[in-house]
């Protein structure tokens, strides 16, 4: 979707949203991340290449989180949807981000 794209263009690892529910959402999404991306690792190349990509996610989330100013939890789910099916579910998106 071109529209992801675009928003995707807004990334920055500085853009932080600030509160006590957000850091919550971060901390489940990147628990969420590391789970799925690390936990099947073959060996320590690997999860550090599923380690880095959940890292990259999380701070993806972030700063779209920031960027979009969501304010509700489903303004943060649709974010998180459309980092999934734009990036984790796509094999091809995924490979060019962890090779």
């Amino acid at each position: 979707d071109q529209s992801h794209k675009e928003l995707f263009l807004n990334y920055s690892s500085k853009n932080r949203p600030i509160g006590k529910e957000t850091d919550e959402y971060l901390e489940r999404f990147l628990a969420y991340f590391i789970y799925r991306h690390c936990t099947e690792a073959y060996d320590t190349e690997d999860f550090c290449r599923g380690l880095s990509f959940a890292l990259f996610c999380e701070r993806l989330f972030a700063s779209l989180i920031y960027v979009i100013g969501a304010k509700t939890l489903n303004d943060v789910v649709e974010t998180a949807v459309i980092i999934s099916s734009e990036i984790e579910y796509s094999d091809e998106n995924t490979e060019a981000l962890t090779c």
